[in-house]
């Protein structure tokens, strides 16, 4: 159920067709599939954090289970 309010929070937000999330009590962000990411409360969503580049710029580094892109596909 918490990945259908997740998944909806953040229809827009998608680089690449990769949704990321991340949550403001974690350095780490994850794919949207990842079970970790599955955990996060959509309260404590980071907002505003769309591509690869937004989340390193924010301090937060790429999940070791689910592997995030760490850069966005140039056309």
């Amino acid at each position: 159920m918490m990945l259908i309010l997740i998944g909806s929070f953040l229809k827009a937000a998608s680089a690449d067709d990769v949704k990321l999330v991340a949550s403001v009590n974690s350095d780490r962000y994850h794919r949207i599939e990842c079970k970790i990411a599955q955990k996060i409360r959509p309260e404590d969503i980071a907002p505003n954090l769309v591509t690869p580049e937004d989340f390193t710029a924010a301090g937060y580094v790429p999940c070791k289970k689910c592997n995030p892109p760490t850069k966005s596909k140039k056309g």
